[in-house]
């Protein structure tokens, strides 16, 4: 994981979570309110390919982009840093720790120049991309999340048994679920029309 989150091609993710929480649970194994202790509680935001080294645009568009690019001295490895959004857990913000749950909360995008770029594209601001990750001291607190822009769940995994989290998440992009360092066969894949879910008005929830 580390090897992964380290690496310098950061592009390989949009979004990195390392969450790991532990409780204690008494003699009939039932949770103990307020033992929640988190472990490991780490975002980060990857970086983004300049789309002006990759787009399929063609006419006006593509040239507008590269315009924009020359004029605005986009970076020389093809590469925009990515930026923290304001729900982030980095700032400490939606990771707080109650009686009886905790949160970790990820969500940014790429920095200004990348978002320039996008608009000028599409048409559109780009939202943030965000997903978060809660875990419940019993299956009774568990909600789904709805997402405020389309209608639909956002609850990618529901939990079934105590120690599993609720993930929740975007629908753009493609994400893989990985517990206990093993591949979960649940995998949210990116919709096959992106451009329609512009723009996104969800925040991290």
């Amino acid at each position: 994981i580390e090897t992964f989150r380290t690496s310098a091609n950061k592009t390989l993710y949009k979004l990195f979570n390392h969450f790991q929480v532990k409780f204690r649970v008494d003699g009939k194994g039932k949770f103990i309110p307020g033992s929640i202790f988190r472990l490991r509680h780490e975002v980060e935001v990857g970086t983004t390919k300049d789309p002006t080294q990759f787009i399929f645009a063609t006419g006006i568009q593509a040239w507008v982009a590269h315009e924009i690019a020359a004029n605005e001295g986009y970076p020389s490895d093809g590469q925009f840093p990515g930026v923290p959004g304001p729900n982030n857990s980095f700032f400490n913000l939606f990771s707080m720790t109650t009686e009886t749950e905790t949160k970790l909360c990820n969500e940014g995008t790429p920095d200004s120049q990348a978002l320039k770029m996008f608009k000028a594209v599409n048409g559109f601001d780009q939202g943030y991309i965000w997903s978060s990750i809660t875990f419940f001291s019993h299956i009774t607190n568990y909600s789904a999340t709805i997402s405020t822009n389309s209608g639909q769940t956002l609850t990618r995994i529901a939990p079934t048994r105590i120690e599993q989290p609720r993930i929740n998440s975007q629908t753009y992009p493609t994400y893989w679920f990985y517990f206990n360092g093993v591949k979960h066969q649940t995998e949210q894949l990116q919709n096959s029309s992106p451009g329609a879910l512009f723009p996104n008005k969800d925040e991290c929830q």
